[in-house]
């Protein structure tokens, strides 16, 4: 039997209300969505997980001095391997993985990358925003850099371009040369148009494929006489060969679309993972999808067109990512009737958005 315990000295739950909390849509207290954030569903699924596996997750809690959440599973003793077949690559800094960058805003896609980075057997460093890639890079070498060319305050390609000019004057970075692969949800000729002029190699689309991440990273990996073999023998095996900017697009050749309300088999097949891996993409998804929402409702509110646009863009990348179909196709018009500051096409998109996304919710709880 392992037992993992999880312990706060938070503001605790009253004793009449700790079976709640695990309840589809529940919190110890309304006003905590308001205050915190969240959706009611983590506990629900984290349970659903649990039981799955055969086991359990129970609380224990004093209001005023916090909880403490025990998860129990029963294992039985394992014995060590007797070869290395089958085991993730080991990350090694003296020549095994690379150092990867991920310059990514989006929670849902830097969950996503990393477990793809991490099962290549690569190292990660996140940054958030185009002027902490350019810190990170000026601090400390990288092998490569995935990046993002739609973030907030410094998109992806000025930063690209800041990059190639050895950084500010007072960041110098010395690896100006370091390859940059553009991640967009856009596919277009003048997108790809923009990248190459940016500096860009190679780009990949979203939502990311393991396969297409192996297939860019070992086109364009300068140290792959050097890397541990097991790694080696993963990333060909994934990635036979790969184009760059210049060629055609990378994509998975799926015949097709998402369907229903939240196609998860179409999302495993398109993100190249097993429901295990898969299922903490889908928990931060929907975490995503209501804090956005909410935001997204605030800001047509303030009549504030720009952040509409921002939110429903990173809705519209969330749902892609999981396979909800609806959800996305209503994000992405909203996000259009932002940028054109069509307020009464965006109040009645909102609405069904909302709707939408309850429907998600409700789809996520009841997979088999």
């Amino acid at each position: 039997q392992l037992e993992l315990a999880v312990a706060d000295t938070g503001i605790g739950i009253e004793p009449s209300l700790l079976s709640a909390i695990f309840e589809s849509f529940r919190q110890a207290d309304n006003s905590t969505a308001r205050r915190y954030g969240g959706t009611g569903l983590g506990l629900a699924i984290s349970r659903e997980m649990a039981h799955l596996m055969g086991g359990d997750i129970t609380v224990e809690s004093t209001p005023g001095k916090g909880s403490r959440f025990v998860l129990s599973i029963p294992f039985e003793p394992g014995r060590p391997p007797e070869s290395g077949f089958g085991q993730p690559p080991a990350v090694d800094a003296s020549g095994g993985g690379l150092r990867v960058l991920v310059a990514e805003d989006n929670p849902v896609n830097i969950k996503l990358m990393t477990i793809h980075l991490h099962k290549l057997g690569h190292q990660v460093a996140v940054a958030t925003s185009g002027e902490a890639a350019l810190d990170k890079l000026a601090h400390a070498p990288f092998d490569l850099v995935l990046m993002d060319i739609e973030m907030p305050s410094m998109d992806g390609l000025t930063a690209a371009r800041l990059i190639r000019a050895g950084g500010r004057p007072e960041l110098p970075i010395a690896a100006s040369d370091v390859p940059i692969v553009a991640v967009t949800a856009h596919v277009s000729p003048e997108v790809r148009e923009a990248c190459v002029a940016a500096g860009m190699d190679a780009y990949i689309g979203k939502p990311i494929n393991l396969n297409e991440l192996a297939s860019v990273i070992r086109s364009l990996d300068r140290r792959q006489d050097s890397r541990d073999p097991q790694a080696a023998s993963l990333m060909a095996a994934l990635a036979p060969a790969a184009p760059p900017l210049s060629g055609p697009p990378v994509a998975l050749p799926l015949a097709d679309a998402p369907q229903g309300v939240l196609d998860t088999d179409w999302a495993l097949a398109r993100l190249g993972i097993d429901r295990l891996l898969f299922d903490p993409i889908l928990t931060i998804s929907l975490e995503e999808l209501r804090r956005r929402l909410d935001l997204a409702e605030q800001a047509l509110s303030g009549r504030d067109m720009s952040g509409l646009a921002l939110h429903a863009h990173t809705i519209k990348s969330a749902a892609a990512t999981i396979g909800a179909a609806r959800c996305q196709e209503l994000a992405a018009a909203l996000e259009q009737a932002g940028n054109a500051r069509d307020e009464t096409a965006a109040q009645e998109l909102a609405s069904g958005l909302r709707g939408a996304c309850q429907d998600v919710f409700e789809a996520a709880l009841s997979r088999p």
